[in-house]
């Protein structure tokens, strides 16, 4: 069982979200997903429908820069999957925020996640594994 904020790590395709869903379906409660990728070709819509098959019927919040927000939308008891802050920060750097606005937007869901009663499950590449 998850408790507090969990952040996973691994390179790009290497099963991270897999078995985030995993976990998160050993949650005695409720789960919600906070998804951040949005369809911008034909390989990325075939990656999304395939992260949405593996899920169960939870509810999801498909929320590409407003990630703070999305996740203090969820019930506060549900565990809270975020799939994932790499993918995020490429939306926040591809719309054109800066460095210290991105490091902002971080601090603020570090601190929304830290606050949180239920758990939460952060997926994020390591950089430099993977494919390149």
């Amino acid at each position: 069982m998850v408790t507090g904020s969990v952040l996973l790590l691994g390179g790009a395709r290497s099963g991270k979200s897999s078995f985030a869903v995993e976990v998160a379906r050993r949650h005695d409660g409720p789960v919600t997903v906070v998804a951040t990728a949005t369809a911008l070709d034909d390989d990325m819509a075939a990656r999304i429908a395939r992260h949405r098959d593996e899920r169960p019927d939870w509810p999801t919040i498909e929320e590409p820069c407003d990630l703070t927000a999305a996740v203090d939308a969820t019930d506060p008891a549900s565990l809270v999957l975020v799939d994932c802050l790499t993918v995020w920060v490429s939306n926040l750097m591809w719309r054109g925020d800066d460095e210290d606005t991105i490091h902002a937007h971080a601090g603020e869901l570090a601190r929304l996640v830290a606050d949180r009663r239920a758990p939460t499950i952060l997926i994020s590449n390591e950089v430099g594994m993977g494919v390149h």
